[in-house]
């Protein structure tokens, strides 16, 4: 079985964690498919 890599980003409100998550998802769909991808939003 392939190891999977989890990334997670926590820190102060308002500071850009969704924006960089998005961006990093952004990147990542130029190499892997949506399928391959999972953003859960808690709020």
């Amino acid at each position: 079985m392939k190891p999977i890599k989890i990334i997670v980003i926590t820190g102060f409100r308002r500071v850009g964690k969704t924006y960089a998550v998005l961006n990093l998802i952004k990147n990542l769909l130029k190499e892997k498919s949506r399928e391959e991808i999972i953003y859960i939003k808690f709020s």
